[in-house]
């Protein structure tokens, strides 16, 4: 009997794509799959358009879930809740505006699913536009439609270039290595994990990248598979969280605060330091220390936020060095966690 694959969608603000998201879903080749919707209380039509498609889902699949949220926080408290509800002996994370091949499922499945020393297992992933054509980029990541103007045709064509840089090519056994991951998320989304090595990793913390953050975990104890096949359309466009710094940059150095305790009992702390690029006073250090420890209540840390960046204003016109650097990755985190901390505070 085919063991069970949980997909989980974190839907926020897609309602437009949501329909030929889920559908591809339903037109797995693989029939045993359960589908865990969880919607970031969306400001759009996206809960009205997943609750019209809850009989055709509950028609095709083995379990269907559908979690509306009362407050909107973010993709790493809807991997949470997932975490604590699926029952595939497999999780399939995806977003809520991209689609998968028909054959996505199976084809992980039929590699991983003998293979207990594998915590993940993914596949390759074509690019499309807003309205789901078929494109590429080019050496800038614009995007064209003209393959002869391509330089990368699929996503993998441009992480395998980051992963061969650090040792870790597509094809070896160093693919998906903890050192590697460290220094680059270089996954292509279209992949899923086992259930014993997800459940075995910590759980997510707030503003980090769930993704990149969860790669990690897994990588510390299990061996990673890539299948040079296109299973996963990626949708570009404007409103990518990719494209936006203030969700980006914070994320950035948080999950790699995650991971610091980890290097520095594991000998890797160099490595680390490389991936970080920026240093960072003790007091920097403490207060995001804090904030992934939720120590801190939303107050104090937009006190203290405000504290540090007020301190570097100060300095800076009195003459002196600035503690932080003009424009540094390190003064971006911190206005972005202003922006973060007032956008959510109640």
């Amino acid at each position: 009997m085919e063991k069970l694959i949980s997909v989980v969608i974190c839907s926020y603000n897609h309602g437009i794509y949501l329909p030929e998201t889920i559908r591809s879903v339903l037109n797995q080749t693989y029939s045993n799959i359960e589908l865990i919707v969880i919607d970031d209380k969306s400001t759009d039509n996206s809960s009205e358009i997943i609750k019209s498609l809850i009989p055709e889902c509950k028609q095709k699949l083995s379990n269907f879930i559908f979690i509306e949220k009362d407050e909107n926080k973010g993709v790493e408290d809807s991997m949470k809740r997932a975490r604590g509800i699926f029952k595939g002996d497999y999780i399939f994370p995806m977003g809520s505006d991209d689609v998968l091949k028909p054959d996505a499922v199976e084809t992980l499945y039929n590699f991983i699913k003998d293979k207990d020393e594998y915590g993940f297992v993914g596949g390759n992933a074509e690019i499309i536009d807003s309205s789901g054509k078929k494109c590429y980029w080019d050496d800038k990541l614009n995007l064209v439609y003209n393959d002869k103007e391509a330089k990368y045709k699929t996503w993998g064509d441009l992480t395998k270039q980051v992963a061969k840089k650090l040792n870790a090519d597509f094809n070896s056994d160093n693919f998906g290595s903890y050192k590697s991951l460290l220094l680059s998320n270089y996954i292509v989304n279209g992949y899923m994990f086992s259930r014993k090595a997800y459940l075995e990793a910590n759980d997510y913390y707030d503003c980090i990248f769930e993704d990149w953050y969860m790669n990690l975990e897994i990588a510390k104890k299990y061996k990673f598979k890539y299948i040079d096949k296109i299973i996963y359309s990626y949708r570009k466009h404007n409103k990518s969280c990719i494209n936006n710094t203030s969700y980006s940059i914070p994320r950035y150095y948080t999950t790699l605060m995650t991971q610091k305790k980890y290097c520095e009992e594991n000998n890797l702390i160099e490595e680390w330091k490389k991936a970080y690029k920026y240093p960072i006073g003790e007091e920097e250090e403490k207060f995001i220390n804090n904030f992934l420890n939720n120590k801190l209540d939303r107050q104090t840390i937009l006190n203290t936020a405000l504290l540090i960046v007020e301190k570097n204003k100060q300095i800076h016109k009195a003459g002196k060095f600035r503690i932080i650097k003009k424009d540094s990755k390190l003064e971006k985190f911190l206005k972005s966690i202003l922006k973060l901390v007032k956008k959510n505070k109640k």
